[in-house]
């Protein structure tokens, strides 16, 4: 993918790299090619070693700091396929986010919260990737994170059935009692969000051209 000169210069890093750049290598072909008389000493030798090295370090800091710019927006250009999929499918594949959701099964009493807080940062992390995948609209999202809560629901009672309360873990109605509260926040969560007005935004340019 060739990207535009002049929109790369529209990245005030890149721009910096490309004035910085020259100019310290310029500096340092100065200072051997004039060999200034001050070399001659221990102490001016020391300040034009310093010069040199400081000149270098910042060419290579000026390199890599718009390579990572570049790298950073050529990423965001890309484009990932999504494959359209019927509901049934879609609540098919939401379903198993909360089966397979890789999370510990067994919480401890006294790290609930923290535990809440993975499980449902695994979960959005899950979804986003499944938002990513297919196109999905804010009416589908309901259906999606409720299947998705089923399959979590689902996990947790298989791995606790019959699960009693120890200082160590939670009983199998407790740990079912935690997981509406895993759920709560997700609708509101803003990177979900932005990614469905984003899908919104590419339907109706689809829609209207």
């Amino acid at each position: 993918m060739k990207i535009p000169v002049s929109t790369l210069l529209g990245f005030s890093w890149f721009r910096l790299a490309v004035i910085g750049i020259p100019l310290c290598v310029t500096g340092i072909g100065l200072i051997f090619y004039l060999k200034p008389s001050s070399g001659s000493t221990i102490r001016g030798l020391s300040v034009l070693t310093a010069t040199i090295q400081a000149l270098g370090a910042l060419a290579v800091v000026l390199f890599f700091v718009a390579l990572r710019e570049y790298l950073k927006y050529k990423e965001s250009l890309v484009r990932i396929p999504r494959t359209t999929l019927d509901k049934n499918h879609l609540l098919n594949e939401a379903r198993k986010i909360g089966e397979n959701c890789f999370v510990d099964t067994a919480p401890n009493p006294e790290h609930v919260d923290e535990w809440l807080d993975n499980a449902r940062q695994i979960l959005e992390g899950c979804l986003m990737d499944l938002l990513d995948a297919h196109p999905v609209s804010s009416r589908d999202l309901p259906g999606i994170l409720k299947a998705t809560e089923e399959g979590f629901m689902a996990l947790l009672e298989s791995a606790n059935r019959n699960r009693e309360k120890t200082d160590f873990s939670l009983s199998n109605e407790e740990i079912l009692a935690l997981v509406p509260r895993v759920f709560k926040p997700i609708p509101d969560n803003q990177a979900i969000q932005n990614r469905l007005e984003e899908m919104r935004k590419t339907e109706q340019q689809a829609t209207f051209g």
